[in-house]
């Protein structure tokens, strides 16, 4: 029998969900001259053996070949390599998908064009509720893969099909000390194979936790940083050795760097080198090479954030210099170290100024808005973050220093504006955005607050929360309480809304001795995303610290989205060798055991319980009425009908009844925090009852001894929390409406009980001795012990 023109080549590991969709997409292709050669690790633990064997039982095109495993997808590869008969090879991923018209295609393309050695093509990326084409700005033609090749790897692996004899000649495979494996071989073929890619989308890319790309997301960070690194060296002669990583490679996931002007130096210094390199060695087409430098100075303002923003910095790399970069932050310190406060007067109520406003909570700025302005007629008079907009004729009557432009697309139209038609002077007009300033700002007091003194250890409290949750805040308080009480730790705080620009500053200034926490409440699972993400998020970049998650419900919806959320964080977890997490009730640990079996967990109340609040409450307060604490967000199930109901019984109980939330519509920082919670637990101190859905509205009527009657909501969050405060005489959980008013009159007969922290003390043992193991580093030594 005669070779087939193409063999298709496939590694298998533990792939049972996707495998029948990426086989049944092979043998469905319009055309039909092909093997298929499986490479199967031997060491599957799912039925990916079965599947593989049952459908070469039905085709005899289909080849296995049995691999060792834990040997990696290179050497699969490789071991794939030496058995393959056809001209071409065509890559395959066990979970993707090609479409009929793939082989078809890029077949035709290579026959027709037989200088072209390695042919990709445009796929969909599938990644969870996000689908969306490469190469969305174009589809790059030879000569700039070749360039891109140098700094980043652009060409998706699974679309590629390539000449074998490129294999047979340069007697290459694919190298097994690379995680990046199919871009260190790309980039070793720079000068020796033509690249091109179609202009079709011919497969689907699927991203979820158990892919290659997502277990093994860091390291391959790393090692793209290092094949861009040789590739520029080797093809350029320039000697990049003491360029930091963090300028080569794959960028598009790194987080902000420590050193904006450094790393931005470093950048510039990196593109300027290989620009010169290149026009002395026209080894590149010199407007292609430009094209690329230009767009990985790009690159370089995407990992910055708000500094992108800035005007000067935006402008042609090849028109940059040091010197240009250095003035821009010479000017960032004269504003944030005036030494009075600046008076801005905020142009615009768009979404950069409304982003702005919230973004800046209420730190201490060296600067404050003390009025926001709009051209706009519809918007004058009205009311922005606490601000009457006023018009541009308004502006002279007010005493200020700078105004802030915060339109960047008709920034240059305002600013001709103001000047010829308000006599506004140039130099109050702010030449840098606010955001930038007021991002340096926090950058520079985050970079002293981190810094370790007196070489103390350290506790990171990750996801604490900088919004308006008055529960959480309350959790946070109980955190500090408990660290500093039973381990003499003090905790630095990472706002979750404030991750991206100080992780960097975290990861510079954290040692292997500190913990790393994250907070506890309810956002994990896929309720609340933000803080599933980034708790995720944390448990990967401190592979070398002990990591714990505080007391935390779990709840994951049954979706296929979710699913692959929840096998990446699962993952995450796994991988992670000093990581507890704490389970806030016994259903949550048993959601934590089963979906992350490898894992230890264990379990604690709500981290409010671990503090006594005295200093918190008035206890001499007169109680007056009934108080509805209700959810109005995504958790809720109650109907406009049942919320009528509600404010009819507890209007019947006790006279009166009024309405309030532990969710507050405004941002509150730590330094704010006790003044809102103080004014909240004031709030349930003057309740003679409360009914609640919140699981904080349940706690807060514990601290202040009001009696409450505490209804479900979507999850089990609030019924598991019940049974840690169920002994207290004037609590009662309501299965139903119905209940309510009868139980309501019980607990309104106990009245007022005293709280009393150190009642909920034996419960916390778990949670420290875990932490001790943790001080000790023996985070992982303790088995999943249950004591119920």
């Amino acid at each position: 029998m005669n070779n087939p023109l193409v063999s298709w080549l496939m590694p298998v590991y533990n792939s049972e969900k996707f495998l029948r969709r990426a086989l049944d997409s092979m043998l469905n292709q319009t055309y039909q001259d092909f093997e298929i050669i499986i490479v199967l690790e031997n060491s599957c633990t799912d039925k990916s053996k079965e599947i593989c064997e049952e459908y070469a039982a039905r085709d005899n095109r289909i080849k296995i070949h049995y691999k060792v495993g834990g040997l990696g997808i290179a050497e699969s590869l490789n071991q794939g390599l030496k058995v393959c008969g056809g001209k071409y090879i065509a890559r395959m991923d066990a979970d993707d998908y090609s479409y009929p018209e793939r082989l078809e295609k890029q077949v035709s393309y290579l026959e027709s064009n037989p200088e072209v050695g390695i042919l990709g093509a445009k796929a969909r990326i599938i990644n969870g509720q996000r689908v969306y084409d490469t190469y969305e700005d174009g589809v790059p033609d030879s000569e700039e893969i070749r360039v891109r090749l140098l700094f980043e790897d652009c060409i998706l692996h699974p679309t590629v099909v390539l000449r074998a004899e490129i294999f047979n000649k340069e007697g290459l495979e694919y190298p097994t000390d690379n995680k990046a494996e199919d871009y260190a071989l790309w980039a070793s073929l720079i000068s020796k194979v033509k690249f091109s890619i179609l202009p079709d989308v011919l497969l689907d890319y699927y991203i979820h936790g158990e892919n290659v790309c997502s277990v093994n997301f860091d390291k391959i960070r790393t090692d793209s940083a290092k094949v861009s690194r040789q590739a520029i060296h080797r093809e350029l002669d320039i000697d990049t050795c003491n360029y930091l990583d963090r300028v080569f490679g794959w960028r598009t996931y790194d987080p902000m760097p420590s050193d904006i002007s450094g790393f931005l130096f470093e950048s510039l210094d990196l593109i300027d080198t290989v620009r010169r390199a290149n026009d002395a060695q026209k080894k590149f087409d010199v407007a292609v090479m430009e094209k690329v430098l230009e767009n990985e100075w790009k690159k370089a303002l995407n990992t910055i954030a708000y500094y992108g923003e800035i005007d000067c910095l935006k402008q042609p790399v090849r028109k940059l210099n040091k010197e240009k970069i250095g003035k821009v932050f010479c000017k960032l310190e004269e504003h944030i170290s005036s030494d009075r406060k600046r008076k801005v007067i905020l142009y615009g109520t768009g979404r950069y100024s409304n982003a702005l406003v919230q973004n800046m909570g209420d730190d201490d700025y060296p600067f404050e808005i003390i009025a926001v302005c709009d051209s706009d007629a519809r918007k004058q008079g009205t009311v922005f973050h606490g601000f009457q907009v006023i018009a541009p004729n308004q502006i002279s009557s007010y005493d200020y220093d700078f105004i802030s432009i915060a339109t960047p697309l008709y920034a240059e139209e305002i600013k001709d504006s103001l000047l010829n038609n308000y006599n506004v002077k140039p130099d109050k007009i702010l030449d840098l955005p606010l955001c930038t300033i007021a991002t340096h700002y926090r950058r520079k007091l985050s970079l002293e607050r981190y810094k370790h003194l007196c070489g103390e250890r350290k506790a990171y409290l990750f996801c604490a929360p900088d919004y308006g949750n008055l529960g959480d805040h309350a959790i946070a308080v109980g955190e500090h309480y408990f660290f500093q009480k039973n381990f003499g730790i003090d905790i630095e705080e990472v706002p979750i809304n404030r991750f991206d620009e100080n992780i960097s500053i975290v990861m510079e200034h954290i040692k292997p001795e500190d913990i790393v926490l994250v907070t506890g409440g309810g956002f994990l699972g896929s309720l609340w995303e933000q803080g599933e993400f980034q708790a995720r998020k944390v448990v990967s970049l401190f592979p070398d610290n002990p990591v714990l998650i505080l007391p935390q419900t779990l709840y994951w919806e049954a979706s296929h989205e979710w699913d692959i959320e929840k096998a990446r964080t699962r993952q995450a977890y796994e991988n992670h060798k000093k990581l507890v997490l704490c389970a806030r009730d016994v259903e949550t640990y048993r959601i934590m055991i089963e979906a992350y079996p490898k894992c230890k967990v264990i379990t604690a109340p709500d981290m409010v319980l671990a503090y006594g609040w005295k200093e918190f409450i008035n206890r001499d307060t007169e109680r007056e009425s009934a108080l509805l604490c209700l959810k109005t967000d995504k958790e809720s199930i109650l109907t406009d009908r049942d919320w009528e109901r509600l404010k009819e019984i507890a209007a019947e109980a006790c006279g009166t009844a009024s309405v309030c939330s532990t969710n507050l519509d405004e941002m509150i920082s730590e330094k704010r925090r006790d003044v809102f919670l103080r004014m909240k637990l004031d709030e349930f101190s003057r309740a003679r009852l409360v009914i609640t859905d919140r699981l904080h509205g349940l706690l807060f009527s514990v601290i202040t001894g009001t009696p409450c009657v505490a209804m479900n909501n979507c999850n089990h969050k609030l019924r598991a929390t019940f049974e840690w405060v169920k002994h207290i005489p004037n609590l009662r959980f309501a299965d139903s409406i119905d209940k309510v008013k009868h139980l309501a009159k019980e607990v309104l007969s106990v009245g007022q009980v005293e709280y009393c922290a150190s009642d909920f003390r034996d419960h916390f043992k778990e949670l420290e001795m875990t932490v001790e193991l943790l001080i000790d580093n023996k985070g992982q030594e303790a088995k999943n012990v249950r004591r119920y």
